[in-house]
């Protein structure tokens, strides 16, 4: 599986005009060139503010196994419709992970569990962008725990 995570793509970093000129045909290519090669199974982690970079993003050739996972700037039903037949990672919250109580870790991994179960392309949690590593671990077990409970559908 090759993994292409976009943290330097974020709107807060390049205007979509800079993404469409710079990253959007870098993209392109790349990808084409991989699935030229035989890669079948992508991850795409398209991180931080880049709701107004979706529509590029779409241009990115992908096959049918690619799944795309977001940054919590961009609303899961909104990424959904973007991209409505891509496998969508939930997006957890990493820094709800560190600092939230073990309940609203539990309740965000069951809102996300709600959005997305019945998305065409399926729907896996996890979280956002990583686990920070002083998150505690009865945070981290919250989302294990939506996951058992909320997770078979």
């Amino acid at each position: 599986m090759a993994f292409h995570g976009a943290a330097t793509e974020t709107n807060r970093l390049i205007s979509p005009k800079q993404f469409e000129t710079f990253s959007l045909p870098y993209l392109q290519r790349i990808n084409q060139a991989c699935i030229d090669m035989g890669i079948g199974a992508y991850f795409f982690h398209i991180c931080g503010e880049q709701n107004k970079n979706l529509k590029f993003w779409q241009q990115v050739p992908m096959t049918k196994q690619t799944v795309i996972s977001v940054g919590r700037e961009v609303d899961l039903n909104t990424a959904m419709e973007m991209f409505p037949s891509r496998s969508w990672p939930g997006t957890w919250t990493p820094p709800s992970s560190r600092k939230a109580g073990p309940k609203r870790c539990w309740s965000q991994s069951r809102e996300c569990i709600e959005k997305a179960k019945f998305h065409k392309g399926g729907f896996v949690l996890m979280a956002g962008c990583d686990v920070p590593p002083h998150a505690p671990p009865v945070n981290v077990f919250q989302l294990v725990k939506a996951a058992r409970e909320y997770g078979r559908y």
